[in-house]
């Protein structure tokens, strides 16, 4: 490599890093590495261990949900998850529908939730199963999905169809 081409080099070098530094901030790499920390940090916090050594789920986050109407028609449906899928892959109601839905956990660390009608259970471990009342106040196609970890995107998501 002759003199030019490496001074060439090294001023390519020079100019990237500081146009990084630049673009990232005076604090550039420590900013990088607190927000790593903080999503480390974020993920870690959902599983708070217990005196048995098992996992224990943090609470969900409140929602708003509208009142149920009393007089309202009851559709109860079992939803049953195991590791990266549903039993349920879809669930149907009316609009104005009391829907309750058990989730049951066959195995693993699971939630259900649908985000857009503010239901969620808390995450549970394998054995356990939880109960969630909500009112079918929108018409539309709603998704419901575990929010652990990647099992969203490994399959595990049904549809919950307000007609």
């Amino acid at each position: 490599m002759s003199k030019k081409a490496l001074w060439i080099f090294l001023l390519a070098v020079v100019v990237v890093i500081s146009g990084w530094y630049f673009v990232a901030g005076k604090n550039g790499i420590n900013s990088l590495d607190q927000n790593k920390a903080s999503a480390d940090q974020a993920a870690a916090s959902a599983y708070l261990p217990d005196n048995t050594n098992q996992l224990t789920p943090t609470q969900p986050t409140p929602v708003t949900q509208p009142v149920i109407n009393p007089a309202a028609p009851l559709k109860e449906f079992t939803v049953t998850g195991s590791n990266y899928s549903y039993d349920l892959k879809q669930i149907k109601v009316k609009l104005g529908d009391h829907v309750r839905v058990t989730f049951k956990n066959a195995d693993g660390f699971h939630d259900w939730r649908i985000d857009e009608l503010g239901v969620a259970t808390n995450k549970i471990q394998g054995g356990q199963q939880q109960t969630v009342d909500f009112m079918a106040s929108q018409k539309g196609t709603f998704q419901y999905y575990c929010s652990v970890g990647q099992h969203r995107a490994n399959g595990m998501w049904g549809n919950l169809i307000v007609e």
